[in-house]
């Protein structure tokens, strides 16, 4: 119990598990694309994998958790109801904004703050301005 409570204080929980959220709910859209490509027993990873996208909401965004849930339900065939990849898209699209509303940052300032290599992004883009004669969006 008091190891509970010492979670649900920390003020990077919240950013945690928005991020172990999005990362679990990528691994569910890779899973259900290979599912669909035939490998069937994958549904079953990514049904694991938003079981714990779900348990690392529920505290803070609880309304975000029970949509997560909804997908899991209709994903092992409960409700009788079906489910599309726009789902998954959604629901990670979901997080990601919930987190940069959450934290004040978006995405791209997010992705330069961490990623290291952005000289060599920025040379990328230089490379393929130069054969394509186009500016490359940052």
């Amino acid at each position: 119990m008091l190891e509970k409570n010492l979670v649900s204080q920390n003020p990077l929980q919240d950013e945690d598990c928005l991020f172990y959220a999005s990362k679990h709910l990528s691994q569910t859209l890779v899973l259900c694309i290979e599912t669909i490509q035939g490998y069937t027993m994958h549904r079953w990873i990514a049904v694991g994998h938003l079981s714990e996208a779900e348990r690392e909401t529920i505290n803070s965004f609880q309304d975000f958790s029970h949509k997560i849930r909804n997908l899991r339900a209709r994903m092992m065939g409960q409700n009788n109801e079906g489910w599309v990849l726009q789902d998954i898209t959604a629901l990670l699209m979901k997080a990601r904004h919930l987190a940069a509303k959450h934290n004040g940052y978006d995405e791209e300032q997010h992705f330069n703050k961490y990623y290291k290599g952005i000289d060599e992004l920025n040379n990328a883009k230089r490379f393929i301005n130069d054969i394509f004669g186009k500016e490359v969006r940052k």
